[in-house]
């Protein structure tokens, strides 16, 4: 019982240490067979009670480097314009739905 412990000991501080060195979240949670997506939305990704892994802060792009190709966010179909983007039918929304 103790030999698994002290391997789940070596495992969470294996997995901090790489957390460490790595520069970007994605190759962190690629490493840990977590997927990369969570680097987006999570600063830290909870392991256990007390145990956690901080992930590297991605560095925002600058707007004056970037310009207009800075990357927005969705907007909902309610917020759209609906004269030019009008709502999917029920039909169009069930047939992407189930693809």
């Amino acid at each position: 019982m103790s030999s698994m412990v002290n391997e789940e000991v070596e495992a969470v501080t294996a997995a901090k240490d790489m957390a460490k060195a790595a520069r970007k979240a994605e190759e962190v949670l690629s490493a840990l067979k977590m997927w990369e997506g969570w680097g987006r939305y999570h600063s830290a990704i909870a392991l256990g009670p007390d145990e956690e892994i901080v992930l590297p802060v991605q560095e925002e792009p600058d707007p004056d480097t970037v310009g207009f190709a800075y990357p927005l966010p969705p907007l909902e179909f309610s917020l759209r314009n609906s004269r030019k983007f009008p709502p999917p039918t029920e039909e169009a929304a069930l047939r992407e739905m189930f693809k």
